[in-house]
């Protein structure tokens, strides 16, 4: 196994043990840290018990999960009430050249294409 690709299953395996901390967090309201290292523990166990996903299946989880991250930043600065320079602060965030204009605004226009309604509590 290629050690960039071990890589990228530590760090996801790392980015979903953090997803169910907070989920168990949030939805159970837990405090006791032994709890949330159970629920940790066998949802862990559950998703190794999974089949072993291919390379190209990783990366486009892994793509989703950035536009998705990409989407909830959007939506907050939207809310924060920097409507019009949201695009291109989160453009410039994720992009992998924050300095190559041509990416950025590529980018920024994707987000202002999804046109998701925000809807600020």
């Amino acid at each position: 196994m290629p050690r960039d690709f071990a890589h990228n299953l530590d760090a996801i395996r790392r980015d979903i043990e953090a997803l169910v901390r907070k989920a168990a967090v949030e939805q159970l309201h837990l405090s006791d840290p032994n709890t949330i290292a159970s629920i940790v523990a066998r949802s862990a166990a559950e998703l190794l018990a999974l089949p072993a996903a291919t390379p190209a299946e990783v990366m486009k989880a892994r793509r989703l999960m950035l536009r998705q991250t990409m989407l909830d930043d959007f939506e907050r600065l939207r809310c924060e009430g920097k409507i019009r320079e949201a695009a291109t602060i989160v453009a410039r965030r994720y992009a992998l050249d924050p300095h190559d204009p041509i990416e950025v605004e590529r980018i920024a226009q994707w987000l202002r294409r999804q046109g998701r309604q925000v809807s600020c509590d």
